[in-house]
Order: structure tokens, then C-alpha cells, then sequence
């Protein structure tokens, strides 16, 4: 599936989990890890907030989905479709199969709620895998009326357009599977936290229809559970709490026994990247949507973030892991954005040690906190997710002076190729800054000053140069970084 199942336009917002921090970042070594033990729910993919409960009239099992923080979208959606290794082509959810029904889609359950904003979402997919038209951004979303304790109901009624509007909603011609999905409340951006820590919605008995035909819908009575023991490095956050398997430990490391590895992998049909942090970022559906909540205090603003890693991209695919971080102030309970430090990690066999410059915006001068997030893959412009796409990373720490000369980070976002040349050789910038390049002779002597735009490249012309070895410069506004260009 192509499109985001996250995204329900302003309903639903991506999330990162937080975790409190001191000023020291705890296990920045990444050697010291938590083993925890939950119940999954069989044919169903859920945050970590999925609760096995027991069944309506007190037998059996049914299931609770508990927001568990404020930046948690929680969730549960039928289908269990992750991909973590063995993956390859477009990854195509498995939701539940419409085998040709028609009609009208209803959807009838013992729903409890702690409050009147849980919904229940559907989308429907063509043979291709591909989300369909229509609803809000192809997803039609229903509010449930419910109460505390289990009581039957049947939604009908759906959002039928971004106005948004109600109605009812018909499996659309060559449909093939829809997907099921359920949230205990929906997204309000108005809010400076639009989520409630402890609100759920409750589900037993599930029955969907497509007209007067039952679809069978795996696991449709959430009896079938299973138990999974998960790892997770003590002090940090990670996609693994929606996604099993995106973060392990590893014992290839840097140095002592372990290391984290981060892994893009697939939630929902979806290729989603994996993701190790400190800190959150709650993305909105615009800009100013976006709220942040660093829990990492400060008290000296740092100016680069150090860390050991190794990245090992997807076969055949185009893909490079990233790292981001925010340096935040907080004003009258109001977190804004005043620095930040971004950078490409490139594919690597070995671990190398990166420096990543942390710059303070204009006219900004004071920071309170911070936010680190590693991202097995970048996914933007001419790059790539690749399933199985892996990061490693390790020995995390705050630096307070910035490598100038052969900035291994800028070298890695800066890319001359080919090298060696003939006739042209494309410089291209991945970094999200404008960079200078300056091509000098062995001597040292320039000839060429280039401005390449961020995510942009350059066609250098190399015809009329003399075959030898050449110095290419290339700086940004906190960093440079030395090349050698070979000219045959």
C-alpha cells in the first residue's frame, strides 16, 4: 500500500514516544537494555498501547486500545503485514479480502470507550495494493458512541469528504481488500497536546459487512493472542513500540558488547523507517502543526552531536540513514524550535565515528532541551526506503567543538561522481543547507567556486581540465570538508 495509513488528514498525526532525560544523555553507549514481555493480538497490527482483556458478559477475550502518551497515536488495524527481513518490491498490505462483495460496508461491535472520540477507520485497496480515492485522503472515518461498560452497535455513517460530510459508503468498483482500523480518539491540532494519556476504546464480537455479505475477517473475536518479549534500550524511544523488530540489540558495536540497531521495515503495508530516540516530535498535517516535546535538559548548548555507526542499505536500493537533531525554549509553555543539526549517514560495512554539527538559528541564543532522532532511512527526493535498510548506532554524546577540516558528516552528504572522471563529474548535495564547492588544483590554487542549493546538484564540466588529481572544498555554515577528484 502506497499511501501512509497513519495519515487520516487532520484526524491523525505521525508520533515518536518520549522518555525522560538527564543532562548527560543516559546510555549513550547503548550496552544497557530492558527486556519487556506484552500480548499481541493474532491478524491485527496495534501500538503498544493493545491491551488483552476480558470478553463481553465476562468470557472470553476482547480488546483495549489505550493511548499511553501524548504524542501516541493509538491504534489498531487489521492485517499482520510487517516485513522485517526477507523483504523485497512494493510490500502490499494484507488486509481483510472483499472476494467480490458489493454493497454498502457496516461495521458492527461491543464497543466501550472512555470518552465520545474514538473512531473506526476503513480504506480500500485495488489488486495493485494501491489506496483508492475517495473519504478523506481515501479513508473514510466514523466517530463510535459508546460507554464505559461493553454495548453492541453498528457504524454505518461514515466521513464521506474532507468538508467533512456524512454518509454511507459502498465498496467502490474494483476494490479488493479494505483495511479495518480503530483509534480511541482522533486528533484535535488546536490543542497544545491533543492527545488523552488513558483514553481507549474497547472492541469484542466484530461483524463486517459489504451488504448482505459477512467478510471474514481474521481473528474477528480477538480470542487468538500471542506473547512476544521485546528489547529496548533503557532511556530511549523507538518505532518498535508499532513496529516489531525495527529496533534490536545488536552485539556488532563500536565498542563493549552492544549497540542498537534500527531497521526500516513495514507497519500496515507500508514502508515505514525505523527510529531510535530521546526526546518527540508530534508532526502535524501542516508547519505550524508541529509541536515538540523534549524532555533532554540543558544547560550548555552543545554544538555537536558524536556518535559511532555503520549503515547497510537495502540491496538495490537507493537509501542512506539520517540523523536529526532539535535544540528547543520553551516560553511560557510554549515549545519552539531555536537550533538544529542535520545530517546523511551513508552506507557503511564498518563503524565510523561522525560529528555532526548543532547550529543555534538567527537571532537565537538561548536552548533549554534537546531532541535526537535516528532514522534507518531517509525516504525523501531521489533516495529510497528500502526494507531491511539497517543503522547501528552507538557511543552517542554531546561535543561542544565542531571538526572544521575533512568533516567526515559533510563528506558523506556531498557526493562527486564518477570519481575518477572524464568528461563531467556531478557534485551532488543530500544535506539540507546550501553548500560552497571549491575546486583547487594540487598546488591549492582555486579555479572554481560553485553555490549548490540543498538537495540539488551541479554538472561540473571537467573536458577542459588536464588529467591529474584535483581538491574539491566544500563548506557550509559550520563546516568543510576536503575531497581529492580524479581527472583521467
Amino acid at each position: 500500500m502506497k499511501k501512509n495509513l497513519l495519515t487520516l488528514s487532520a484526524l491523525l498525526t505521525l508520533f515518536i514516544g518520549t522518555q525522560a532525560i538527564a543532562q548527560t544523555i543516559p546510555n549513550g553507549d547503548l550496552e544497557t537494555w530492558t527486556s519487556t514481555t506484552r500480548d499481541t493480538l493474532v491478524n491485527w497490527k496495534g501500538t503498544i498501547g493493545v491491551e488483552k482483556i476480558v470478553g463481553k458478559d465476562g468470557t472470553g477475550s476482547a480488546v483495549k486500545i489505550v493511548t499511553t502518551s501524548n504524542t501516541d497515536i493509538a491504534s489498531l488495524v487489521s492485517g499482520n503485514i510487517s516485513c522485517i527481513t526477507g523483504c523485497s518490491g512494493d510490500v502490499k498490505g494484507v488486509g481483510v479480502p472483499l472476494n467480490s462483495a458489493s454493497g454498502m460496508l457496516s461495521i458492527k461491535a461491543d464497543f466501550a470507550s472512555s470518552q465520545n472520540g474514538a473512531v473506526a477507520a476503513v480504506a480500500f485497496f485495488d489488486a495493485n495494493g494501491t489506496l483508492m480515492p475517495g473519504g478523506v485522503n481515501g479513508y473514510y472515518v466514523a466517530p463510535l458512541s459508546a460507554g464505559p461498560t461493553f454495548a453492541s452497535s453498528t457504524v454505518s455513517v461514515f466521513i464521506t469528504s474532507a468538508t467533512p460530510s456524512l454518509g454511507t459508503v459502498s465498496v467502490p468498483a474494483g476494490a479488493v481488500q479494505v483495511i479495518i482500523a480503530f483509534f480511541p480518539e482522533a486528533t484535535d491540532p488546536s490543542k497544545s497536546s491533543s492527545k488523552t494519556v488513558g483514553a481507549y476504546v474497547s472492541i469484542d464480537n466484530l461483524v463486517v459487512k459489504a451488504g448482505l455479505t459477512t467478510l471474514a475477517v481474521p481473528n474477528a473475536d480477538f480470542e487468538q493472542w500471542t506473547t512476544i518479549n521485546t528489547d529496548k534500550a533503557t532511556g530511549w524511544n523507538s518505532s518498535e513500540t508499532y513496529m516489531l523488530g525495527s529496533l534490536t540489540k545488536s552485539n556488532q558495536s563500536n565498542a563493549g558488547s552492544a549497540a542498537a540497531k534500527i531497521t526500516t521495515a513495514s507497519f500496515v503495508g507500508n514502508i515505514q523507517t525505523g527510529v531510535l530516540s530521546l526526546g518527540s516530535v508530534q508532526y502535524g498535517i501542516l508547519p505550524a502543526d508541529t509541536k515538540y516535546f523534549p524532555e533532554f535538559k540543558i544547560n550548555k548548548i552543545p554544538t555537536a552531536l558524536n556518535f559511532s555507526s555503520k549503515y547497510v542499505a537495502s540491496a538495490g536500493i537507493n537509501d542512506t540513514a539520517a540523523v536529526e537533531i532539535i535544540l528547543t525554549r520553551n516560553v511560557g509553555n510554549v515549545t519552539t524550535k531555536v537550533g538544529s543539526g542535520y545530517g546523511l549517514i551513508a552506507p557503511s560495512a564498518n563503524f565510523k565515528t561522525i560529528q555532526v554539527p548543532i547550529a543555534m538559528f538567527q537571532n537565537e541564543t538561548v536552548a533549554d532541551s534537546a531532541i535526537v532522532l535516528f532514522y534507518s532511512s531517509r525516504g525523501k527526493g531521489s533516495v529510497d526506503r528500502g526494507l531491511g535498510s539497517a543503522l547501528w548506532v552507538d557511543d552517542v554524546s554531546f561535543g561542544f567543538t565542531t571538526v572544521g577540516i575533512n568533516n567526515e558528516m559533510l563528506s558523506q552528504q556531498v557526493v562527486l561522481s564518477p570519481n575518477p572522471a572524464k568528461e563531467t563529474v556531478v557534485i551532488s548535495n543530500h544535506s539540507n543547507q546550501p553548500v560552497t564547492v571549491t575546486l583547487k588544483n594540487i598546488s591549492g590554487q582555486a579555479l572554481y567556486t560553485y553555490s549548490i542549493s540543498e538537495f540539488d546538484k551541479y554538472n561540473l564540466n571537467t573536458a577542459g581540465l588536464g588529467k591529474g588529481i584535483y581538491l574539491v572544498e566544500i563548506s557550509n555554515s559550520s563546516s568543510v570538508s576536503n575531497q581529492k577528484l580524479v581527472i583521467e
